[in-house]
């Protein structure tokens, strides 16, 4: 697909074209930049632990993978990084400079007037990419707010009771440990009106390794007050909690139950509650999250008993923070 595309690029003598390496093997990234795309601009959004089996097993070896990216005579923008020193040997033999993207010049407030959660990495690698451009920050900015979002981006949902409505995290197309902490992390600071916290872990049987991941390296990190497991081979979490690795007050085994069987779960949870959804987008999550995604927020009793005005009784939180919203991981 990505060659159709690159075919489109150039039969409509595009000045500019932006495009996602998808590949994962080592050897496809390096045709992918070699011999299709040839980036002047490389951006390397994180070396973390995703697809060891064919990168790894090392993170080291996913640095090396990655370093194929690199362009002659070119730019490779990256965070801040343990492997800045190695990414700069690389690029100093290629011809190539290396930027490193400033999270310290990405405000909180900005952040805050996107209609999805953003990571301030996200925010500052682009403007990095927008710098080297020799765009207008302020330009770049504005256009930022007005860019379209991925559709797999992570949406945030809220249904339930209008006064103590349930918030639900789709996080399952976050599928390595670290995204999946850094995503929670932030959820944290978000500070959510809530009172509970329900993790939903989707497994699946021919993905039994990342399973065993989440259960060693992601849960066993996680305050949560629930644990909903569902999916297929979903072993590896029930022995963890069995073992106490877990520490959780109830687990709920859903495993290969149906979506509506679920859903009506989440429905009985009670109110003031983040849902965070994670493991796996496909093998359930993705039925899931658009499931939950046509479940409303619907008035309370006490909203038809008291013939009072919304906003007279209505708690004092920011409204940015309560309407519905997508979350965008890390993601190279």
């Amino acid at each position: 697909e990505q060659m159709k595309m690159v075919k489109k690029v150039v039969d409509r003598k595009a000045d500019a074209f932006v495009s996602e390496c998808m590949a994962v093997n080592p050897e496809y990234q390096r045709v992918f930049q070699e011999r299709l795309v040839k980036a002047n601009i490389t951006v390397i959004a994180n070396v973390i632990e995703d697809h060891l089996d064919v990168m790894g097993p090392t993170l080291d070896d996913i640095a090396e993978a990655f370093s194929s990216t690199i362009p002659e005579n070119g730019y490779v923008v990256i965070p801040e990084t343990p492997y800045q020193e190695y990414f700069e040997k690389i690029a100093a033999k290629k011809g190539s400079q290396v930027v490193v993207a400033d999270e310290s010049t990405v405000e909180e407030s900005y952040l805050k007037k996107f209609p999805f959660m953003i990571f301030p990495q996200n925010a500052a690698l682009a403007l990095a990419v927008a710098d080297i451009l020799e765009i207008d920050r302020e330009v770049a900015l504005k256009g930022m707010l007005k860019a379209p979002v991925d559709p797999g981006a992570m949406r945030v949902h809220r249904f339930g009771k209008k006064r103590a409505p349930k918030y639900f995290f789709n996080g399952f197309a976050a599928n390595d440990v670290t995204s999946t902490l850094n995503i929670w992390e932030r959820i944290l600071e978000l500070d959510y009106p809530s009172d509970e916290s329900t993790i939903v872990m989707n497994c699946r049987s021919d993905r039994v390794e990342r399973t065993i991941d989440f259960a060693e390296k992601v849960l066993p990190y996680i305050e949560m007050d629930r644990l909903i497991i569902m999916g297929e081979s979903v072993q590896p979490i029930l022995q963890a909690y069995e073992e106490g690795k877990i520490s959780v007050d109830s687990l709920v085994n859903l495993e290969k139950s149906s979506t509506d069987v679920i859903v009506k779960h989440l429905q009985e949870l009670p109110g003031n509650s983040v849902i965070y959804g994670i493991g796996n987008i496909n093998g359930g999550g993705e039925e899931l999250a658009a499931a939950v995604q046509d479940l409303e927020v619907v008035p309370s009793l006490s909203d038809y008993a008291t013939g009072w005005e919304e906003d007279v009784i209505e708690p004092s939180i920011d409204e940015k923070s309560l309407r519905e919203k997508k979350l965008q991981t890390t993601n190279k």
